[in-house]
């Protein structure tokens, strides 16, 4: 018996489904409207508000290499620093 509903992950995002509608850099950009509001999904997990001209980026993990190494896991250097170039 597990935890969920096991129809909880099939239902419907309460907002209409995105549909591609340009492409950034031959990255396929997503635009639908949110609240009102006209926004573009991304394929690099983040969302663009052009409104606001304001960018949301999800699963950022700054510094967590540093952290593992000051933990004592061992990791290479500079992987932060690659990802942001």
């Amino acid at each position: 018996m597990g935890c969920c509903h096991p129809n909880m992950w099939n239902s419907p995002l309460p907002f209409p489904a995105a549909t591609p509608t340009a492409t950034a850099g031959g990255v396929p950009v997503h635009e639908l409207s949110l609240a009102g509001e006209r926004v573009q999904l991304l394929a690099d997990r983040a969302l663009y508000w052009p409104r606001t001209a304001t960018l949301f980026v999800a699963d950022v993990h700054l510094g967590k290499a540093a952290a593992f190494r000051a933990g004592g896991i061992p990791l290479p250097r500079g992987n932060t620093h690659a990802d942001l170039a």
